[in-house]
């Protein structure tokens, strides 16, 4: 027996009354002609050999099915069946891969091979923010998706600049706070911003919004190194500026002129 593409088994068999039997494993999905010969007798056998499934069987949290938080860990158990899905295969390891649609940060180990027709993952987390379906994927075979579930996001870092570069006392500076995401993107979901006040700060110093830039306009009554402090919940951070002192400067005279 001959075939048109690589597969392992039996290339020949001793017939019994007339009946031969072949055990065939092909090594790629598609259509493949089997060549069966006799002596000089022959005929050809169009097969059909579809895919084999991934199947995600298991995601297990403590508190839900699927993950609602960034900060949630979660398992997920993925198997290798036959096209039926009636079978496991078992005699071969496959690598297994898992992606989010939309793209998006899976955190934790995402690639693994199958052991025994299984691949588990653990301490997987979802590090940005929206809807997405987690997909588990290998070279020739189907692909299998969650359902689509839901993340919230949390601030994890803020980020502190000025301009102008250099500040004077009693002049207006603009102080931005940028909020990321345990993903590091800009975080889009509401929050609120604060600005520590400290003895000669002036300017509004809290403001909420939902784009992860925030612009202060301040200015300070008194020179030196002051530390400007930004906080969201939990997370903030510190930036020191020195502000200088202003500067007198006399830009003409007039002179006293008496007419006799």
């Amino acid at each position: 027996m001959q075939c048109d593409e690589i597969f392992e088994g039996h290339s020949s068999s001793n017939c019994n009354q007339g009946n031969c039997v072949f055990r065939i494993l092909f090594r790629s999905s598609g259509d493949k002609t089997l060549r069966i010969s006799s002596g000089s007798v022959s005929t050809e056998i169009l097969v059909n050999v579809l895919k084999m499934k991934l199947v995600i069987s298991a995601i297990s949290l403590v508190t839900s099915i699927q993950p609602s938080l960034s900060t949630q860990e979660f398992s997920l158990s993925v198997q290798v069946k036959d096209n039926a899905l009636t079978s496991l295969e078992s005699s071969s390891s496959y690598p297994v891969t898992l992606s989010l649609t939309p793209a998006g940060v899976l955190s934790g180990q995402t690639s693994k091979s199958t052991l025994l027709g299984s691949a588990s993952f653990s301490t997987l987390r979802v590090l940005s923010q929206g809807s997405f379906t987690l997909t588990a994927s290998s070279p020739d075979i189907l692909a299998d998706s969650t359902s689509p579930f839901s993340v919230s996001n949390r601030p994890f870092r803020l980020s502190l600049s000025i301009l102008p570069g250099q500040v004077t006392a009693f002049f207006d500076f603009t102080l931005t706070v940028s909020v990321f995401g345990e993903d590091l993107q800009l975080y889009s979901d509401l929050c609120t911003v604060q600005v520590n006040q400290f003895l000669g700060l002036q300017g509004l110093i809290s403001k909420s919004g939902s784009s992860g830039l925030f612009s202060f306009d301040l200015f300070i009554e008194s020179s030196g190194t002051k530390t400007l402090l930004a906080s969201t919940g939990s997370v903030f951070a510190s930036l020191d500026v020195l502000v200088n002192q202003a500067v007198l400067k006399v830009t003409s005279v007039v002179p006293n002129v008496r007419i006799i």
